[in-house]
């Protein structure tokens, strides 16, 4: 009896926890139609409650809220500031470097990239390891008009994937098309203003958002990420009309 008892013992101490398969890689594409767009909410989280202040939060979701994709929790670490060509007129072009930390990425196990309706498929969850956003905003009199900007995102998916796995997600076009500061509302269907210190189960009530089109996600088989630089949007305006 005591030598069953100790081989039961042994057998759970060196069984390895059951892997499942990773994400099916690919690049897959709004543009395709392999899944949806969507939108997105910076939070405003500490004062003076503005973009470009540290802790302020990304979040990020499909049209349907989240059914398909999500990105939430990275938040604003540092601002550089590339070059400044504006006159005393306020009329140029000021570009800014911003890091964002931490966040975790989301995807469903119904995307084209999961692997339902086997009753083994899971959902995807991936840690955020790089967020960095190159935008260059143009002024006309003081007033921003324009931005445009090149952000890369990556992470690698956690387990219980089978193996190594990394993403890279791309989105090509951004349109801000609203914030607090100007007395505007967050609308239905906008994904809500995380709150850093409590993220992502806090919220709160200051931010800006828009919307998230030509999307890409690519999923790597291995951690091994070409460097090219990834283009995740082109905010061509800061407000639409």
């Amino acid at each position: 009896m005591r030598l069953m008892l100790l081989s039961a013992v042994v057998a759970l101490i060196v069984t390895p926890a059951l892997a499942v398969e990773g994400p099916t890689p690919a690049t897959y594409s709004t543009l395709a139609g392999d899944f949806s767009e969507g939108h997105f909410s910076e939070s405003w989280v500490d004062p003076p409650y503005n973009d470009g202040v540290v802790h302020n939060t990304i979040h990020a979701w499909d049209n349907g809220q989240g059914v398909e994709w999500r990105v939430y929790c990275p938040w604003l670490l540092n601002v550089t500031v590339n070059f400044d060509t504006r006159d005393q007129n306020g009329n140029g072009f000021v570009q800014y470097e911003t890091d964002y930390s931490g966040g975790t990425m989301w995807l469903s196990k119904w995307g084209p990239w999961g692997h339902a309706p086997d009753p083994d498929a899971i959902d995807f969850t991936a840690t955020i390891t790089m967020f960095k956003v190159t935008s260059t905003h143009q002024y006309s009199g003081g007033v921003p008009v324009n931005i445009v900007s090149d952000i890369l995102l990556y992470g690698q998916f956690d387990p219980p994937v089978e193996e190594q796995q990394c993403f890279e997600y791309a989105l090509s076009n951004g349109e801000i098309t609203g914030n607090t500061a100007v007395g505007m509302t967050l609308p239905a269907g906008y994904p809500p203003f995380l709150d850093y210190y409590d993220c992502p189960g806090g919220t709160v009530t200051q931010g800006a958002w828009g919307d998230a089109t030509d999307i890409s996600i690519t999923i790597y088989g291995t951690c091994t990420i070409p460097t090219e630089t990834s283009t995740w949007g082109k905010i061509k305006s800061l407000y639409s009309e």
